[in-house]
């Protein structure tokens, strides 16, 4: 589960207690707690939190602990669980498509982190935070910001191999003289630029510009 950083210690505790970990356990790693998945899920979104399912098919991942097969489907379905945490990317593309066979077809967003146990390391070690990591596209670092993310994982979510080398040449802005833009100045975001207009307002002619400038002949 995940919490904005200026959430209380006593609030997360309190949702500790309220899914039966006892205070004298909380910082064993070996614990299970008591009420299924689903309801752990929706408490951590009660309270604000996003839910995510850490190492799904790893030791430990409910993929692996849960043995009926119905019982995986029904915690994948929840609507509560936000991510998915799958490093193979043949199964991580079909989660993100909604076409893992064998559970419902509901995209689902995925990431990888890496615990702090590093090989040649046995315990817990500085040297394994980062070795596995995710790229977010975010407006701010908040679970607000988070949660949109998840909500579009095709366009927000990306891993290290999934990137592309930075293009050689880009088009930062075009200034148009003469005609119906004229004297205007359209600069783009470095990410995506939206075109937002009714009819007549010139979207088509923006797009029509830029093929004039690159020599292409409109199809």
């Amino acid at each position: 589960a995940l919490f904005d950083k200026d959430t209380p210690a006593k609030k997360i505790g309190q949702l500790l207690i309220e899914i039966k970990i006892k205070e004298q356990d909380w910082g064993k790693t070996d614990l299970v707690c008591k009420p299924p998945i689903e309801e752990v899920c929706a408490l951590v979104v009660e309270e604000g939190g996003i839910a995510i399912a850490a190492h799904v098919q790893g030791h430990g991942g409910f993929l692996d602990m849960v043995k009926s097969a119905a019982r995986r489907r029904a915690i994948y379905a929840c609507p509560h669980l936000a991510a998915l945490e799958e490093r193979n990317p043949t199964v991580r593309a079909e989660f993100i498509a909604g076409a893992r066979p064998g559970y419902p077809q509901r995209p689902i967003a995925c990431i990888q982190s890496s615990d702090s146990i590093r090989p040649p390391h046995t315990t817990h070690h500085l040297d394994g935070i980062a070795s596995h990591y995710t790229l977010i596209k975010l407006d701010g670092i908040s679970i607000y910001s988070l949660k949109q993310a998840f909500h579009d994982p095709k366009a927000r979510i990306a891993f290290p191999e999934d990137l592309q080398p930075s293009p050689d040449h880009v088009i930062e802005a075009i200034f148009v003289s003469g005609g119906f833009f004229s004297g205007q100045t359209l600069r783009f975001n470095d990410n995506l630029t939206c075109l937002i207009g009714g009819t007549g307002t010139g979207k088509s002619l923006a797009l029509e510009l830029i093929r004039f400038i690159l020599d292409q002949r409109s199809q």
